[in-house]
């Protein structure tokens, strides 16, 4: 899908790793978000530039900004659970809230809620001095199946220079097919920045009987 800008919505932090870079993220990725990495990959050495894989205290450990910009169907937002891709711990986008229909918490139903906007906003990262940065991480996706375009509920990852204007690296999506996918984003054009990563969650007015995305 091709790259967009699109204006602010709140925002908290991330991982990485570099190939130059590399961030593993396990969730909602695999949002099993089991590891954010930020790496750098040269002749010699990968190194990791930052790295989540939601074992310790989320958010607060890495300084994660989570939380949820439309609060029409309450405050539904991103949480850590058992379970993920790798490790014990991932991420779930309905991990804290409750149902708005039925007033039933997220977590002992297995659904996300309507009208949510659940945000994860990384920590600013520094690039600087890294060459061919990347961006790693698992997420599993379960949302109301959609064919058209803007989906009615979805998953994208965001990167932002300023913490206000964000672009999308993954662009919109409603399913994985039931699996765990590996998403991989080339920050090449970001060096020497200072960067923030953004995981959204989405999803309109209606129909939420599914699971909705996870990070690892």
């Amino acid at each position: 899908m091709s790259h967009s800008t699109e204006n602010p919505i709140p925002t908290r932090a991330f991982a990485f790793y570099p190939v130059s870079f590399l961030v593993v993220l396990v969730l909602l990725g695999c949002f099993s978000l089991n590891a954010f990495a930020a790496e750098e990959e040269n002749a010699s050495s990968t190194i990791t530039l930052f790295f989540e894989g939601f074992e310790g205290a989320f958010p607060q450990d890495n300084f994660w900004a989570v939380g949820d910009s439309n609060p029409q169907g309450g405050l539904d937002y991103w949480d850590d659970i058992a379970g993920g891709y790798s490790g014990s711990n991932s991420v779930w986008a309905a991990g804290i809230g409750s149902q708005s229909d039925t007033g039933q918490i997220n977590l002992n139903v297995g659904h996300y809620d309507d009208y949510m906007d659940a945000f994860m906003i990384s920590r600013p990262i520094s690039l600087a001095g890294i060459t061919n940065p990347k961006l790693t991480y698992q997420a599993l996706v379960i949302a109301e199946p959609d064919t058209t375009f803007p989906y009615y509920d979805y998953f994208n990852t965001y990167i932002s220079t300023d913490g206000v204007n964000w672009t999308t690296l993954s662009g919109q999506w409603n399913t994985t097919f039931g699996n765990w996918f590996f998403f991989q984003h080339d920050l090449s054009q970001y060096e020497g920045s200072t960067i923030f990563l953004r995981f959204l969650f989405h999803t309109d007015e209606s129909v939420h009987n599914y699971y909705g995305a996870r990070v690892d």
